[in-house]
């Protein structure tokens, strides 16, 4: 299955091992990368394809090594600038694939849990286990809050109330993650 992606397309896949992940991803004729050489272990091995152009003939792969804590790698595309938002182990690394090399790196206090992109605001929020970062598109920080575990959030409007295991809950400001 391929997804649009702007002019191009993406395929997924899951690899059984991290070498025939890094064989597949180095095939591609366009370059490629390999994300998460610094995890601490090598449990789960996927690859990003982007056949580039209407026609698709050229490819460029990104590779992925995960820690394989149970929680999936997350992709948060954004075909207008060609880039894409990879959020796996405790990072969450944007890459231009028109330019092929990471635009940025947001280091995260816990494991990433999710993305959710404000577009009208321009922001996005990354989900870790024990808090959020929210961050420009441009990928500056603007805040973070870290408190405990996250077990659930609702998204008003111009807040977002967080529920967390052993703390009371919060409600922030979405553009200042200042308590409301």
């Amino acid at each position: 299955m391929h997804i649009a992606f702007g002019h191009h397309t993406v395929k997924l896949r899951v690899w059984p091992s991290e070498q025939e992940m890094r064989d597949h991803v180095l095939a591609c004729k366009s370059g490629s990368l390999i994300l998460g050489e610094d995890s601490i272990q090598y449990h789960g091995f996927y690859s990003i394809e982007f056949h580039l152009g209407i026609s698709g003939l050229s490819s460029f792969g990104i590779g992925l090594i995960s820690e394989g804590h149970g929680l999936v790698p997350h992709l948060l595309l954004s075909p207008k600038k060609s880039e894409v938002l990879v959020g796996f182990n405790n990072k969450a690394i944007c890459v231009n694939i028109i330019k092929k090399c990471i635009a940025f790196s947001i280091e995260l206090e816990s494991l990433f849990r999710c993305f959710v992109h404000f577009f009208d605001r321009e922001s996005i929020l990354i989900f870790h286990e024990f808090g959020l970062v929210s961050i420009s598109e441009s990928g500056h920080i603007q805040w973070s809050y870290a408190k405990d575990i996250i077990v659930g959030c609702i998204i008003e409007e111009a807040s977002l109330k967080l529920h967390f295991l052993d703390e009371p809950s919060v409600t922030l400001n979405v553009s200042t993650g200042k308590p409301v």
